[in-house]
């Protein structure tokens, strides 16, 4: 599943900078030995970080000033 960033701003409402931290985080820790939350077929860490965050595992919680 080839997933856009584009596309998932767009769709879900979220400040391009929050799901850049969000997806580097998440990939952090998933390169770090943590568990992916869903099974997929992608094999790198951001693409898996991505698409549990489109899929709705993950939830990307914004702070405003």
């Amino acid at each position: 599943m080839l997933i856009s960033p584009v596309e998932v701003k767009r769709d879900m409402g979220i400040n391009k900078y929050a799901l850049t931290v969000a997806v580097a985080k998440r990939a952090k820790e998933i390169n770090g030995g943590k568990e992916p939350i869903i099974k997929t077929i992608g094999v790198k860490p951001v693409t898996i970080a991505l698409e549990e965050i489109v899929r709705g595992e993950v939830e990307i919680i914004q702070v405003e000033k």
